[in-house]
């Protein structure tokens, strides 16, 4: 029942992702458009109203789903293992967002006329979700490929832990 509850929150999250993604196409769609349905002129005017939950449903997704398949490799419930294994699907989900985001932010920078490896881009990100968004410190912009070679680390490491 347990591994059933993993995989419903997995599907109910990647559900969810859709409906977001749906948003974003919506805010890409209508962006420079003179009406704005209201359903969906907050997405337009910030666009992180729908990067920030497709991130947290995306790997969110993800966890579940690897915590599913580590609960399975190793059914015993102790709370030291089950601990473990959390943090391992953690890990590997963490690493899995920071192995890509090397590309993601230079993307991001060149559509903005940066270089793609731009060493004063900014050094922070916006979480967005419901009515409040903040600019917080993201340690990733400080030196983005070695956060992608730690995440690499990460995921190696949380593939270990679940593995054992």
């Amino acid at each position: 029942m347990e591994i059933i509850l993993y995989l419903l929150a997995a599907i109910i999250l990647s559900v969810l992702r859709r409906v977001v993604m749906g948003l974003g196409h919506a805010a890409f769609y209508a962006k420079g458009s003179t009406k704005i349905d209201p359903r969906i002129k907050k997405y337009v005017d910030n666009y992180h109203f729908v990067a920030t939950p497709e991130w947290y449903t995306s790997y969110g997704t993800l966890f579940f789903g690897i915590l599913a398949i580590a609960r399975l490799l190793h059914p015993e419930l102790h709370f030291w293992s089950y601990t473990i294994q959390v943090l391992g699907s953690y890990l590997i989900t963490m690493g899995s967002s920071g192995l890509g985001n090397y590309w993601y932010q230079g993307y991001i920078n060149i559509s903005a006329n940066l270089p793609f490896d731009d060493s004063q881009e900014n050094k922070k990100s916006e979480f967005a979700l419901g009515k409040k968004h903040f600019w917080w410190f993201d340690i990733e912009h400080r030196n983005r490929k070695l956060a992608t070679v730690i995440s690499g680390i990460s995921v190696l490491v949380g593939l270990y832990l679940i593995m054992k």
